[in-house]
């Protein structure tokens, strides 16, 4: 341990209990503390959650990581046409032991008081079909061939109009979204947004578009 006896730290459960404390005693490998007062680390009523396509080599896991430090809520990682990382359900098993550690490093490193979800065993289709059910979620999905609506205009729109406990934003793989995957978007009550005119890479897409929703929730 790093702290010496006068340094306030913070502890959290990633239950969303966090507070500061300072160490008292320290012998061998046994450390005693005090709480100094508890934490108020809430966050917005809203939920955010992440539809995030596989992506092939490690840029899945940097988005896992950054998605973390954005405060999203659930993520899914789900396949689709274009995928280019296709996983058989054995890797895909391995893969989420290593990602929900990735995750759950970030949310220490970030201080966050809550660990994000994670689900991987689900298709695109079966997520939407999922969501859809569920008339407190908000649904969007980026597509590069949108120009007319973007998160924003979907947001003010939707929110004022609305209850919604969830807002999930859909992010396609390396060669995007087929029109076919948007079609079924819109027929489980999502909205295409476009997140600019110029063509960003998945992963960028994906902290794009989660940043946008933050911004516009902080109103």
């Amino acid at each position: 341990m790093r702290h010496s006896k006068e340094e306030p730290f913070i502890v959290s459960n990633h239950e969303g209990n966090t507070g500061e404390f300072v160490l008292i005693s320290e012998e061998s490998d046994i450390y005693m503390a005090k709480r100094l007062r508890t934490l108020d680390m809430s966050t917005s009523a809203m939920k955010v959650v992440l539809i995030q396509s596989f992506l092939k080599g490690d840029k899945f896991e940097f988005l896992l990581q950054k998605a973390t430090e954005l405060n999203v809520h659930h993520i899914y990682g789900v396949s689709s046409v274009h995928c280019v990382a296709k996983y058989d359900a054995k890797k895909l098993n391995a893969k989420k032991s290593r990602w929900e550690k990735i995750i759950i490093e970030a949310s220490q490193q970030c201080g966050r008081p809550n660990v994000p979800t994670l689900t991987v065993e689900q298709s695109l289709s079966e997520v939407l079909q999922t969501l859809q059910s569920d008339e407190g979620v908000l649904l969007l999905g980026a597509y590069e061939r949108e120009d007319d609506k973007t998160i924003k205009d979907i947001l003010q729109t939707q929110l004022h109009t609305n209850s919604y406990h969830t807002i999930a934003i859909c992010i396609g793989p390396e060669g995007g979204y087929s029109p076919t995957e948007m079609e079924l978007l819109e027929s489980c009550g999502g909205h295409k947004v476009s997140l600019g005119s110029t063509i960003l890479r998945a992963e960028t897409a994906a902290l794009s578009a989660v940043s946008m929703i933050q911004y516009e929730l902080l109103d």
